[in-house]
């Protein structure tokens, strides 16, 4: 028999995941990551744009 006790361990079990953050009403500090996926980079302006502020900048050559 090989004698497995020589190999060091490669692999490591994911953290314990809680769900704490649910049954909170507030938020108590900022998060360490937050998505930021936009449909449209129109969402992340302060003021977004309409329809036709949209289509003008779209049909600037």
């Amino acid at each position: 028999m090989f004698d497995y006790t020589k190999y060091d361990k490669k692999y490591y079990l994911p953290p314990q995941l809680t769900y704490d953050w649910v049954q909170k009403e507030t938020v108590e500090k900022a998060p360490l990551w937050c998505s930021v996926d936009l449909r449209d980079g129109n969402q992340a302006l302060a003021i977004p744009m309409n329809l036709e502020e949209k289509l003008a900048i779209f049909q600037t050559k």
